[in-house]
C-alpha cells in the first residue's frame, strides 16, 4: 500500500507538469496556426519533430541503466551528465549537416532547424537532471523545472509571434523554455547530487556500450518509428498536408504521457519487486495492464466527443480536418498503453536484445506500410500505419511475456 501511495504521489507530480508543458505547447501551436497558416504551421511541427529524433538520440535511455547502480557516492551520474554534453554538441553538428539531404528541405527548414537545434543540449542537460530526481523519488523537483520552462516557452513565443518574423525565428521560444528549465533543475538536483563534468576512462565507456547498446538502439528504433509517417507525408504531400496531421498528433502524443508518467515512478519500485517476489511482480503487471486497457478506453470515448472541440480551441479555423485524424489516432491507445507497460517489463527483466528485434521488425513494418499507404491515402494512410505498426509490437511483447511468465 505505501508503494502505491509513493508510485501515485510522483505520477501527480509529473502529471501536473505536464498538464502545464501540454497546455503550453498547444498554446504556442494556437499561436503558429493562427498567424502562420498551415505551411509555417508544417514547418514547425516538421523541425521540431526533426529534432526530437536528436534529443532522444543523445539520451539513448541511459537513465533506466545507471537507476539500477545509482549512489551518492557514485561517480556515474557524473559520467553520464559529461558523457551527454559532449555527444550532444556532436548531434548538433549531424543534425544541421543531414538537413540538406532532407528530400522537402528548404532554406526556412534549414534556418528553423538551426535555431532549434541548441535545445538538444539543454534538453540532455534537464534529462541528466531528471535521473536524480528519479533516483530519489523527487518528481516535485522536475515539476517545477518543467513548469516554469514551458511558462517561459509559451512568453518568450508570444510576444516573438507580434512580429512578423520568419517561423524560424519563433524556435527561441522553445530554446529559452529550456534553458530556464536547465538552471532550475540544475540547482535543484544538485542539492540531491552533486553533478560535474568528470569524463570516464576508454574502459568504461566501452564496457558501458556493450552493456547498454541494445538498449539504446531499442529507443533510437521506436523514435524513428514513432515520427517516421510525418516525414514520408511531408516528402510525398508537402507542408500543409503534415500540418494537418501533426496538429492532431500533438494532442495524441500528450495523451500518450500518461501511461509513461505512471511507469517512470513504478520502475523503480519493479526492480525491487523482482528481487522480492517474482510471483507477485507477475500478478502486479497483470492488474496494472487491466487498468491501462480500462483507462485507455475511457480516454477513446472522451478524446472521440471532444475532439472537434479540442481543434476549434487549439486552431481556430483551418484545420477541422485535424479533428477526424485525433479520433482516428485514439483508437490505437490500447495498444500504447500496453506496449508501454510490457516494454518496461521487458526492461526491468533485462531483455534488452528482445526488445531490439521487437523495434526492429516494427520499424521495418512501418516504414514499408507508409511508403505503400500515404501515396494512395495520404493522412490515413498514416494512421492505418501507427495502428497496424503498434498492435504488432503489442503482440509479440504479450507473446515473449507469456512464453516467460509460463
Amino acid at each position: 500500500m505505501q508503494r502505491l501511495l509513493k508510485i501515485s504521489e510522483q505520477t501527480v507530480w509529473q502529471v501536473l507538469s505536464k498538464i502545464v508543458n501540454a497546455a503550453s505547447t498547444l498554446l504556442v501551436l494556437g499561436l503558429i496556426t493562427r498567424n502562420y497558416g498551415t505551411e509555417g504551421t508544417g514547418v514547425y511541427t516538421l523541425a521540431l519533430t526533426y529534432i526530437i529524433f536528436f534529443y532522444l538520440a543523445a539520451d539513448l535511455s541511459l537513465n533506466n541503466y545507471f537507476l539500477t547502480k545509482y549512489s551518492k557516492g557514485s561517480k556515474d551520474p557524473s559520467y553520464l551528465f559529461s558523457l551527454r554534453l559532449v555527444w550532444s554538441v556532436c548531434l548538433i553538428v549531424l543534425a544541421n549537416l543531414l538537413v540538406y539531404f532532407m528530400p522537402f528541405n528548404t532554406p526556412l527548414f534549414q534556418m528553423t532547424v538551426l535555431v532549434g537545434s541548441l535545445a538538444i543540449l539543454l534538453n540532455n542537460i534537464s534529462v541528466s537532471t531528471n535521473l536524480i530526481f528519479q533516483a530519489n523519488l523527487k518528481y516535485q523537483q522536475y515539476m517545477i523545472a518543467s513548469v516554469v520552462g514551458s511558462l517561459m516557452m509559451l512568453i518568450s513565443t508570444y510576444f516573438l509571434s507580434l512580429k512578423p518574423y520568419p517561423i524560424s525565428v519563433l524556435m527561441l521560444g522553445v530554446v529559452f523554455g529550456w534553458l530556464i528549465n536547465n538552471i532550475i533543475s540544475f540547482y535543484l538536483a544538485n542539492k540531491l547530487y552533486p553533478l560535474k563534468f568528470l569524463l570516464p576512462s576508454w574502459g568504461y565507456l566501452k564496457n558501458l556500450l556493450i552493456t547498454v547498446w541494445p538498449l539504446s538502439a531499442t529507443l533510437i528504433l521506436n523514435t524513428i518509428y514513432f515520427r517516421l509517417d510525418s516525414f514520408v507525408l511531408t516528402s510525398l504531400k508537402g507542408f500543409e498536408e503534415v500540418a494537418i496531421y501533426n496538429l492532431s498528433y500533438s494532442i495524441f502524443q500528450t495523451i500518450l504521457v500518461i501511461p509513461t508518467f505512471i511507469m517512470n515512478s513504478y520502475y523503480p519500485l519493479m526492480l525491487l519487486q523482482i528481487k522480492e517476489n517474482l510471483e507477485k511482480f507477475n500478478n502486479q503487471i497483470k492488474l496494472a495492464g487491466l487498468f491501462l486497457l480500462l483507462f485507455s478506453v475511457l480516454v477513446i470515448a472522451i478524446t472521440w466527443m471532444a475532439a472537434p472541440i479540442i481543434i476549434g480551441i487549439i486552431a481556430g479555423g483551418g484545420f477541422s480536418k485535424s479533428a477526424d485524424t485525433l479520433r482516428y489516432l485514439v483508437l490505437t491507445l490500447p495498444a500504447f498503453f500496453l506496449s508501454s507497460l510490457f516494454m518496461w517489463t521487458l526492461m526491468s527483466l533485462k531483455k534488452f536484445r528482445t526488445l531490439f528485434l521487437i523495434y526492429l521488425v516494427g520499424l521495418f513494418v512501418n516504414l514499408i506500410l507508409n511508403l505503400l499507404l500515404i501515396p494512395v491515402y495520404g493522412i490515413n494512410g498514416a494512421i492505418i500505419t501507427t495502428a497496424i505498426s503498434e498492435y504488432l509490437i503489442l503482440s509479440m511483447q504479450v507473446m515473449i511475456l507469456w512464453r516467460g511468465i509460463k
